[in-house]
């Protein structure tokens, strides 16, 4: 007997395969219009944004109309409000808005973490443009400027100075962010290295952790950013994995795959930010071919109620990691070749001019680093 599946999606193509792929799911899709030929052969209806709650929920009743649904997947950031706001109209089980939205909304996710006495750097919510110097005053030089609701470090910007703040609000339209959406103001914080926390949470416990250290800190460096899986003896694996229990545990995630953002600062470590969907790049890949973990595989079990990971078997031997570069289809061609390579993966743009990401295995980290290193020279020879 199949299940009705309903997905609120972008044009992600791997959560796309894989559910497609799974005998017994029947799968409905609601995305925006133009990824409409993405999802021909199945049930779908478009909406202009997936943050449209009337459009997504008049969308969600016209495939409930068609048949029954068991479950609501969200698997990017957007979605997660949408999907959770679905569940709650239409009577099905699953994270609701309450949770949603302390993994979205930036604002909720740290004051809830606030009050656990979870270590996060200052912050406020700014709802008014003429309010903004005199908060980032009230917090202190640099802050960093996001939107309260939004994807990864889209829109996000340190800002050293009164006068770069007005800069950045006539040159990125700021004041129209803190009018539609609101703006999160934070201290930022004085980072030592910047690290990635991938685990699987069921009935509210983590049942596996794989955590990596970024080659660099993400706002302070170009976009081929990268990470390292750290290695199973670096004692930064159970301070971490002890502060992302901490977490999950103060916003009330029960059954999902998490991705946790953490600073190591001259004062300790500090949680920049969770969500509910596993890591992108090169993360899938390394953590399947490193500790035989599949983290999409994983999202959809938690979703769903299927089976719990068997956990971890023993970790594959060597160094990992992931490293983004922008580059050519034929370069990136070249880098799948490359001997310690295990996938190259397009992440954004266009083959010909695009983001790619390279997941790589190597025998020890001094060797990861110089196949790191050649990765990078396709995309500097472009």
């Amino acid at each position: 007997m199949s299940r009705r599946i309903l997905m609120l999606n972008s044009d992600k193509k791997r959560i796309t395969h894989l559910l497609r792929s799974r005998e017994g799911i029947d799968l409905a899709v609601i995305s925006r219009h133009e990824y409409r030929d993405l999802y021909s052969d199945l049930d779908f209806e478009g909406v202009d944004d997936l943050r449209d709650l009337t459009q997504v929920a008049a969308a969600a009743r016209r495939i409930a109309s068609r048949g029954g649904l068991s479950a609501v997947l969200a698997p990017t950031e957007k979605s997660i409000v949408p999907a959770a706001w679905v569940r709650a109209l239409l009577g099905i089980g699953g994270p609701g808005p309450d949770e949603a939205l302390r993994l979205t909304h930036k604002y909720a996710m740290k004051s809830t973490l606030a009050r656990a006495g979870t270590p996060v750097a200052p912050f406020a919510m700014v709802t008014c443009p003429d309010e903004l110097s005199d908060v980032a005053e009230r917090i202190g030089w640099p802050v960093v400027v996001k939107p309260v609701s939004g994807s990864g470090a889209n829109g996000t910007y340190r800002v050293e100075d009164r006068k770069q703040l007005e800069e950045l609000r006539r040159d990125w339209n700021l004041d129209a962010v803190v009018t539609s959406v609101g703006i999160q103001v934070e201290g930022a914080v004085e980072i030592e290295s910047e690290f990635h926390c991938d685990a699987v949470v069921r009935e509210g416990t983590v049942r596996f952790a794989a955590v990596f250290r970024y080659t660099h800190p993400v706002l302070l460096g170009p976009a081929t950013v990268g990470s390292r899986l750290l290695p199973v003896q670096d004692p930064m694996n159970d301070e971490l994995s002890a502060l992302l229990e901490r977490v999950v545990d103060a916003i009330g995630i029960s059954d999902a795959v998490v991705h946790l953002e953490v600073f190591s600062t001259p004062h300790g470590t500090v949680v920049g930010e969770i969500t509910a969907r596993p890591g992108g790049a090169g993360v899938r890949q390394v953590v399947k071919s490193a500790c035989g973990i599949d983290v999409w595989e994983e999202f959809v079990n938690a979703a769903l109620g299927d089976k719990d990971p068997d956990g971890p078997g023993e970790r594959a031997v060597g160094a990992f990691g992931w490293q983004r570069v922008t580059t050519d289809r034929a370069a990136a061609a070249e880098i799948e070749r490359m001997p310690g390579v295990l996938e190259v993966y397009l992440e954004g743009g266009l083959p010909d001019d695009g983001m790619y990401s390279v997941a790589c295995q190597s025998g020890d980290i001094q060797a990861l680093d110089a196949l790191t290193r050649r990765v990078l020279d396709k995309g500097r020879t472009r």
